[in-house]
């Protein structure tokens, strides 16, 4: 049986320009007996829990979830290099807990703007080449600058990503690198406000897919929504852009 349940926001990614084929879609390890029956029993009462926005694909298309994200009333203007929030725009009261198991929210979490990619830790391909994106992002900015700026994960795959898996697969990135998980029921919100779509299928064989957006978001020192990035992504584009927000923020 193939369990397929996708998240997409629609309207986000048309006012962007961008496009659902601007997805990763990575390959994990096998999930044995009870294990696949317990992912699907979960993502069965996702579903049910929000059925009202659910549709009956096929027998081997399980449904699909619509999400609205990023809002048309939210202005996103073109500014140079990636997509600029303005005015800059609050996230869910979302609890998430760090890799180190403290809770937190992006309003209370103290620390300064920060840059998200949302991926997970058994992705192959482009979940590490991003994370290095971002290192290398943050290694050539000014050191007063880079000292102000944390890059973290989110995953999408909490089933999987424990604190502790988070906490060593980030220990490869260095310093500045941190991870955000929580309940998969609790994540839908903050997809929403991202803009975030994936998708989960799961076979016969035990094969667990998972395909995501990969975009990198900026918040702001507030832990408001403030540029969005989408890929492909330059790394000198990117560079600039991230360097000359952190300058802003610091007026």
């Amino acid at each position: 049986m193939i369990l397929r349940v996708e998240f997409m926001q629609l309207s986000f990614w048309r006012a962007l320009g961008q496009g659902w084929s601007l997805r990763s879609r990575c390959r994990m390890g096998t999930v044995q007996g009870g294990k696949v029956a317990a992912t699907i029993d979960g993502l069965m009462l996702l579903l049910r829990q929000y059925n009202g926005m659910t549709r009956m694909v096929s027998s081997r298309v399980l449904a699909g979830l619509l999400l609205f994200g990023l809002h048309s009333a939210c202005a996103a203007e073109q500014n140079g290099y990636g997509t600029v929030i303005n005015p800059p725009r609050p996230l869910p009261e979302v609890t998430l807990e760090d890799q180190f198991g403290q809770p937190f929210t992006w309003a209370d979490r103290q620390g300064g703007p920060a840059l998200l990619f949302f991926g997970f830790t058994h992705c192959p391909h482009i979940c590490p080449t991003t994370l290095s994106l971002l290192k290398g992002v943050r290694d050539r900015l000014p050191v007063e600058l880079a000292e102000q700026l944390e890059v973290w994960l989110v995953t999408v795959d909490p089933m999987r990503d424990s604190r502790e898996i988070l906490s060593a697969y980030l220990s490869n990135f260095g310093e500045g690198f941190n991870g955000a998980r929580a309940d998969l029921a609790a994540l839908v919100p903050l997809f929403k406000a991202f803009g975030i779509g994936y998708a989960y299928r799961v076979d016969e064989a035990g094969g667990y897919d998972v395909d995501h957006t990969t975009s990198v978001f900026l918040l702001d020192p507030a832990g408001n929504l403030s540029h969005v990035y989408t890929a492909p992504h330059d790394p000198d584009g990117l560079l600039q852009s991230v360097r000359g927000r952190l300058q802003e923020f610091q007026k």
